[in-house]
């Protein structure tokens, strides 16, 4: 096939050494003819982008880093921009990033589906795909008394690890020193010294494997992942696990059947006695999503050439929270509530905020925290298609629309 559409494919330097974006890469060139810059978000300076030497290209792909957009026009011209956000990156800034207004004409390709619900919510056109890695061959299922954790950062740390295997028969840990940049390395406590093995840095994904696959226990190294790579490329080679309950690795592991998730701020021991049939679970899981990624990842391809699609926050609200024929009233761009019987529950970008209890006496409300603890009276001047709400019966507090949806 020939290849006559230019792209220019961002991303972080540290990504040539980690290669996590490689494999996005390798599908792109199925079908541009692609250029490639690559720099540290930490030096932002007109030195990197003087690179670019004002080329053309038709789409622009940005992955994980955000940089100005209004600044690449200046060095760069294309017909299109496609943003893929990691939710690490993402959790950092949320949408208070200065440079998320430069990317509403952007196509935005997620991995994570509460990043890729918060960005819809906030009116941008986005699309969603989960992405699973090829499995390995599985020889055996590692040594039941070792554990595989590689620290990246100062959030989860030995002591960390610990913790979480204090009530197991862990005899031997092997840690890998390869840290982010900016953080430091912790040592094990003394009666672990001898016990810990150390790698700093593998030349090739398999000779990490190789070492991932000689224990049974893999811990996540981060509390926030953009994908994940090292936690799937460990359950893609059917080890057992153990992650915080955040994004992304909730988004792939079922605590106590794919994997243990559990709280970084308050890490307690857990039970490990169903490790291997996690083990065999989780492998089954990937060898799915593999099958299902290999069959899907093409519409990627469909997805960037695409118009940009906005959204209203109220349009996107109705459509996706709502069965058909029902009442949705958005109070502000994001925010909506949903009434049941006497109870109203409060969303913003479709995660639940608060719940209320209403006690309707003619037009007027008496709002109750968790259903017992009295908050305020409300007064309701209802027309047609608007109700207005009057604090202590005189004051105007808000005013929500009433739409119709229908599916």
């Amino acid at each position: 096939m020939t290849k006559t559409k230019k792209m220019l494919f961002i991303g972080h330097a540290y990504h040539l050494k980690t290669k996590s974006s490689f494999f996005i890469i390798d599908l792109l060139k199925t079908k541009y003819d692609i250029d490639f810059f690559f720099f540290d978000p930490q030096k932002d300076d007109d030195k990197a982008y003087a690179k670019l030497q004002k080329k053309s290209y038709d789409v622009l792909v940005i992955w994980q880093v955000m940089p100005s957009l209004k600044k690449l026009q200046k060095y760069v011209r294309f017909q299109k921009s496609v943003y893929f956000p990691m939710y690490d990156y993402y959790r950092a800034w949320g949408l208070s990033h200065p440079n998320w207004p430069e990317y509403r004409q952007t196509q935005i390709i997620c991995f994570s589906k509460i990043m890729e619900s918060e960005l819809r919510g906030a009116g941008f056109s986005t699309r969603y795909i989960q992405y699973f890695p090829k499995p390995a061959v599985v020889d055996s299922w590692g040594d039941k008394h070792k554990v595989f954790f590689w620290q990246r950062t100062e959030d989860i740390t030995i002591e960390t690890v610990l913790t979480l295997l204090a009530k197991t028969d862990i005899r031997s840990i092997h840690m890998h020193k390869a840290i982010d940049p900016g953080f430091r390395f912790f040592i094990p406590p003394q009666e672990w010294l001898d016990k810990t093995t150390y790698s700093v840095w593998f030349e090739t994904k398999d000779e990490m494997r190789r070492c991932v696959e000689t224990a049974t226990f893999f811990i996540a190294p981060r509390l926030y992942e953009g994908i994940g790579m090292t936690m799937l490329e460990a359950m893609s080679c059917g080890r057992c696990v153990i992650a915080p309950n955040l994004s992304t690795a909730n988004e792939y592991i079922v605590d106590g059947y794919t994997g243990y998730l559990y709280d970084p701020q308050n890490p307690q021991p857990i039970n490990t006695k169903k490790a291997e049939q996690i083990q065999k679970q989780a492998y089954e899981y990937i060898c799915l999503g593999y099958k299902k990624w290999e069959e899907e990842k093409y519409r990627i391809l469909d997805w960037i050439e695409e118009p940009v699609v906005l959204r209203s926050s109220e349009d996107i609200c109705l459509k996706q929270a709502l069965p058909p024929q029902r009442y949705q009233k958005t109070i502000i761009p994001g925010i909506y509530s949903r009434d049941k019987k006497n109870r109203k529950t409060f969303y913003i970008c479709h995660l639940p905020l608060f719940q209320i209890k209403i006690n309707n006496r003619q037009t007027k409300k008496t709002y109750s925290l968790f259903k017992t603890i009295p908050l305020l009276r409300i007064k309701q001047n209802m027309s047609r298609t608007k109700t207005t709400y009057l604090l202590f019966n005189t004051l105007p507090l808000l005013q929500i629309k009433t739409k119709r949806t229908f599916e």
